[in-house]
């Protein structure tokens, strides 16, 4: 088994963000391949230097939206042929109640995924 180094746990999803740049307001659409309750990783076309301050929203569910989180870049690395670019953002502030209900969900899906995980391992047995 995978030994989880990072401060939080990190799940895999796919969904669509949108980024704006809080510096000259330009705005971005990605999409957002993992998140955690430290931030999120996010597929781009256009790089954003590192240390770029963000504003970022996004849906986990349908009733679950977070809007205007705000942000900063931390690490941007291109893929492949250089056409599309990774892009790692941690969160600065989010309320406390939103912050809750974030971490519910990536708690409850890394749950998910484990009872998936030892359900399928189980069968090979």
């Amino acid at each position: 088994m995978k030994i989880e180094r990072r401060k939080y746990t990190r799940i895999n999803i796919i969904t669509d963000v949108i980024i704006n740049s809080i510096k000259d307001n330009s705005s971005f659409r990605g999409v957002i391949t993992n998140i955690s309750a430290g931030g999120i990783g996010v597929i781009l076309t256009t790089p954003l230097e590192v240390g770029t301050d963000v504003s970022i929203s996004f849906k986990l569910t349908p009733k679950l939206n977070f809007e205007n989180i705000r942000g900063f870049v931390t690490r941007t690395e291109y893929i492949g042929d250089r056409f599309f670019v990774f892009v790692g953002i941690n969160f600065l502030n989010m309320e406390a109640e939103k912050r809750a209900q974030f971490n519910k969900y990536v708690l409850d899906k890394k749950l998910e995924e484990f009872n998936f995980k030892k359900e399928n391992k189980k069968m090979e047995e």
